[in-house]
């Protein structure tokens, strides 16, 4: 009996993973599919997340926060972790959301576009590290919201 309840228990653990873990292996998929079609990725985000260190501060349903931590190289993903607890990111852009944010770019038809309108709605905030790339993402949002208004997007 003992050892059907310690079996049981040993099992239970293998299968369960914390909800951060699963969006992490949801998100190294569709990051794999991103990359496979990079090149049609609006020119915007080749210049502002071409070469960079991205620290994602994701709330997640549960009411944890997950820290990952994206190196792009020419707007590839060459690497999405989990960050290391109290990693410094000098020079990285921060973006902070939470998960039903995330998921729903991930399961979009159109992640491009649900990524532009999540920035829009404030769902998504975005700090850049520089002066002159926070200027342009805080233009480049104006002139979206602009053309939303008008009805061109």
């Amino acid at each position: 009996m003992k050892r059907t309840i310690l079996s049981l228990m040993l099992i239970s653990i293998l299968f369960i993973s914390p909800v951060g873990a699963t969006l992490l292996t949801d998100l190294n998929v569709s990051v794999t599919e991103y990359n496979q079609n990079v090149d049609k990725a609006p020119e915007f985000m080749h210049n502002m997340f071409g070469d960079e260190t991205i620290h994602l501060i994701i709330a997640m349903n549960d009411g944890s926060i997950l820290e990952l931590k994206a190196v792009t190289e020419s707007i590839t993903v060459i690497e999405l972790e989990e960050a290391v607890v109290d990693e410094v990111f000098d020079d990285a852009i921060t973006i902070t959301t939470d998960e039903n944010t995330v998921r729903s770019i991930m399961d979009s038809q159109s992640p491009a576009d649900t990524f532009i309108n999540a920035c829009l709605d404030e769902q998504i905030d975005v700090n850049m590290f520089g002066l002159l790339e926070n200027v342009t993402f805080v233009g480049w949002t104006v002139i979206m919201k602009i053309t939303r208004f008008l009805g061109l997007l």
